[in-house]
């Protein structure tokens, strides 16, 4: 399991300064892991969904998409973004342990899920993805 640790500065002259393998960084507390960081992978889909039927939407989509990827070797956590300023969006934000596992999910199985999504598939906006280098989210762990 990844730890970060907060690191205390040392205190001299006035001037906070941590020494950690030959660099200097001034500052406040730092956090870094104790162990090597493996990338995660966020894929991030945008969906545009009539703010009356969002809610319908977002349980959907647990029933059937979320269901799906906590089944998936390689998934770490799925979360929902809800910007206040447009009822109309919706984000979801997929963290996968890598690029291969994301794309092993199964085409078939997809295509299956997207059905189950209808009518709701064809709000799909637009999708992109990250590499975190950082530790997983919410005190998950990468080797789980």
């Amino acid at each position: 399991m990844l730890l970060a640790r907060a690191v205390r500065p040392v205190v001299a002259a006035g001037v906070c300064a941590l020494v950690l393998m030959g660099m200097v960084f001034i500052g406040g507390p730092v956090a870094i892991a104790t162990e090597a960081l493996t990338p995660t992978v966020v894929e991030v889909l945008e969906f545009r969904v009539p703010a009356e039927d969002r809610e319908r939407f977002i349980e959907l989509d647990d029933r059937v998409w979320t269901a799906a990827l906590r089944q998936q070797p390689g998934f770490v956590h799925k979360s929902i973004w809800l910007p206040p300023e447009n009822p109309e969006a919706v984000t979801f934000v997929i963290y996968w342990t890598n690029r291969e596992a994301w794309h092993a999910f199964p085409a078939e199985l997809q295509a299956e899920l997207d059905r189950q999504m209808s009518p709701y598939n064809t709000l799909f906006v637009k999708g992109w993805d990250y590499t975190l280098r950082q530790p997983p989210p919410f005190g998950s762990s990468l080797a789980e």
